[in-house]
């Protein structure tokens, strides 16, 4: 199954028979996105007491799924990569020192607003 887009989707596919997901886009956008996972699930392991019925935090991709990376595959005057990735590749451990410093994973709902936005400017 392709395009999913967050840590549910790929367990809901994963449930619903699905032997394998495709998410070559997000981590084109987001290279560290399954050590971001592995921190947040970490963090919550450590944060969330094992009585609590509180539901886990989904980890969801910044990738908007503007295609800008398969248009670059094709177009030779366009960088292969996606063009709102900024920074270096965390590992999950860093990743997870980002989260607690960043206010967890609200942070990332930041980042992909900020992002649509700058599509929305760039096109108009």
């Amino acid at each position: 199954m392709g395009g999913v887009n967050s840590f549910s989707q790929m367990e809901g596919a994963i449930e619903e028979g699905f032997e394998a997901v495709q998410m070559a886009r997000l981590l084109i956008r987001e290279p560290d996105f399954v050590n971001r996972i592995v921190a947040t699930l970490r963090l919550q392991e450590e944060t969330t007491p094992q009585n609590s019925s509180d539901s886990a935090q989904d980890v969801v991709s910044k990738c908007i799924r503007c295609n800008m990376c398969v248009i670059a595959t094709v177009d030779p005057h366009m960088s292969i990569g996606c063009p709102f990735r900024r920074g270096p590749v965390l590992s999950a451990e860093m990743m997870r020192e980002k989260i607690l410093s960043e206010g967890g994973e609200d942070s990332v709902s930041r980042d992909i607003r900020d992002i649509e936005d700058l599509v929305v400017e760039v096109a108009h």
